[in-house]
């Protein structure tokens, strides 16, 4: 029995002395509502949470209902996809391509050395950040409906500083977006003077406030 706990002991200390281990995570973050109306504009971030190593490429395809959103590029490269992999027109060559109706590919590859990428992938203490926001993307709403975004399956690959490839993050469900119609200018108006009116009704049946 003393056996049994002196090592239950000595284990319990290993695991309490073990650093925590995070799981990468990618994710595609909505940034706003979550409905929009024809016409109107949603916007998300591509997120890679606890990277195991400095990000030199990476590459995914996200797919999206192409009735209900079409996809609204960036007026600039560094727009579309930050600078984590450096200046996209300096320093890093990125593409965002949606010529396949229903899909984003997205890819970037930084040309820095290890050195200067990891300039902008530490924090100040030299460690990893802890995110990385690897790209902004904008959809459009066309149509009406889920939006139904999701990562394509197979698609996800990453690359260290070196060209060496990585584990593939775990990737997230992306937050749901709704295309709904807007109640028609008339309909409103209607709405607002059937509630006035009915206060009035209120007012004369009760002058007094009883």
């Amino acid at each position: 029995m003393r056996r049994y706990l002196y090592l239950l002991t000595i284990l319990s200390a290993l695991i309490s002395m073990a650093p925590a281990l995070a799981i990468p995570v990618l994710s595609l973050d909505r940034i706003g509502t979550g409905r929009i109306a024809p016409g109107g504009s949603t916007f998300y971030q591509l997120i890679l949470t606890a990277p195991s190593d400095l990000i030199g490429a990476f590459s995914v395809d996200i797919a999206f209902n192409p009735d209900v959103l079409n996809f609204h590029a960036a007026a600039s490269a560094t727009g579309q996809f930050g600078t984590m992999l450096g200046d996209p027109l300096v320093d890093a060559l990125g593409l965002a391509d949606a010529s396949i109706p229903g899909m984003l590919h997205l890819d970037e590859v930084s040309l820095l050395d290890a050195g200067t990428l990891g300039t902008l992938q530490h924090d100040g203490s030299g460690n990893l950040l802890f995110e990385l926001v690897l790209a902004q993307i904008t959809f459009d709403g066309i149509g009406t409906g889920p939006g139904e975004l999701r990562f394509a399956p197979g698609s996800i690959a990453f690359g260290n500083a070196d060209g060496l490839g990585l584990l593939m993050p775990f990737a997230t469900t992306p937050d749901a977006i709704f295309v709904v119609p807007a109640p028609p200018t008339l309909t409103l108006m209607l709405a607002g003077l059937l509630a006035l009116r009915a206060c009035r009704r209120r007012v004369s049946a009760d002058p007094y406030g009883a």
